[in-house]
């Protein structure tokens, strides 16, 4: 296991049904505030379809955050993922994680920062036909 305390970067836009309960899980285990402010839709206009976030993440972290998305859908969550080798973690994110996604309606990229990754979130806006959506300032 690598010496990074937080290897990973998590972008994930959350749908907008779930944010309520995505920003009081954000908070409790990452410690953060109000963080899903972004916001997206297909046309880039409201009404917002997905709001995103994105973060640096310890394995402890991201364990708690893939348990989280995990939680309810067909997927066992990934217990004790901070102990995972790193290339269990990988194969983890690779073919399992994908059915996490597609059950919850989430879209995410994650990147291990160990290996010098990084998804632009253009690029993830791009596949999955979003734009942001512009505020106006008040």
């Amino acid at each position: 296991m690598s010496a990074f305390n937080a290897p990973w970067r998590v972008t994930c836009l959350c749908p907008s049904a779930r944010v309520t309960a995505a920003k009081q899980w954000y908070a409790a285990v990452v410690g953060e505030g109000d963080i899903l402010m972004a916001t997206y839709s297909a046309s880039g206009a409201d009404p917002a379809e997905f709001h995103g976030v994105s973060g640096v993440l310890t394995q402890e972290q991201m364990g708690s955050f893939l348990s989280a998305l995990a939680d309810g859908t067909s997927v066992p969550p990934p217990t004790n993922w901070a102990k995972w080798a790193d290339t269990t973690q990988k194969n983890w994110l690779k073919k399992t994680f994908p059915t996490v996604l597609a059950e919850t309606g989430y879209i995410a990229a994650v990147d291990d920062l160990r290996e010098r990754e990084w998804t632009w979130i253009a690029v993830i806006l791009k596949a999955n036909g979003l734009k942001q959506i512009a505020k106006e300032e008040p």
